[in-house]
């Protein structure tokens, strides 16, 4: 856990402790950052991933020898708004990252999941497919009736959600992980809603 300063200058610290981000993303490769992006809300209530920390991730990838860095999710408001007043969409594209939409059934590819034990199946966004590796940036927050909303919630944002096939079960989000894990979650508590991802 990192303390104290600005997003960015606590995300350098952190990364530094493990030896850089280039640790865990080599030359050459593509980054699919998975911030949690849901809510048309502004940065300062903390609905969201602070767009500073994503900026300064994307340009540490870049740093780091990363072929192209891409941002995606699902949202509960509509999606430009989310992407737009959350302060994301601007700061990463400034840093060189590109933003995909993520609100259409047919930007997902069905898989199977070998080694799953409920979700056999899933609709995955196409960027996990043709990326070379995911870092998970989720917004923690208080969420009922799941009691907090984490790193695992926030990677079911990859899957599609059509109102009646979203991830339910903590099993079926374990399920996830056998077809893709995240190299690095980082967890951006420079701002947690008290009372749940609406607040305003």
């Amino acid at each position: 856990m990192v303390r104290g300063g600005s997003p960015g200058a606590m995300l350098d610290v952190g990364l530094e402790i493990f030896g850089g981000v280039g640790r865990f993303v080599e030359k050459g490769q593509t980054v699919l950052v998975k911030p949690t992006m849901q809510w048309d809300r502004a940065p300062e209530t903390g609905a969201n991933t602070n767009p500073e920390l994503l900026a300064g991730l994307v340009e540490q990838l870049y740093k780091a020898g990363a072929r192209g860095v891409y941002l995606m999710d699902q949202t509960h408001d509509r999606w430009t708004k989310c992407y737009k007043n959350s302060g994301i969409e601007r700061a990463v594209k400034d840093a060189g990252a590109k933003i995909l939409p993520a609100d259409k059934e047919f930007l997902y590819e069905e898989i199977e999941i070998p080694g799953a034990t409920v979700m056999k199946k899933a609709k995955i966004h196409k960027a996990v497919l043709e990326t070379d590796l995911i870092i998970n940036v989720p917004s923690p927050k208080p969420d009922q009736p799941a009691g907090m909303f984490g790193a695992f919630q926030n990677l079911t944002g990859l899957i599609w959600n059509d109102g009646n096939s979203s991830v339910q079960t903590a099993q079926e989000m374990v399920d996830l992980l056998h077809f893709r894990k995240p190299v690095l979650n980082i967890m951006d508590m420079y701002r947690v809603p008290q009372n749940g991802t609406t607040s305003g």
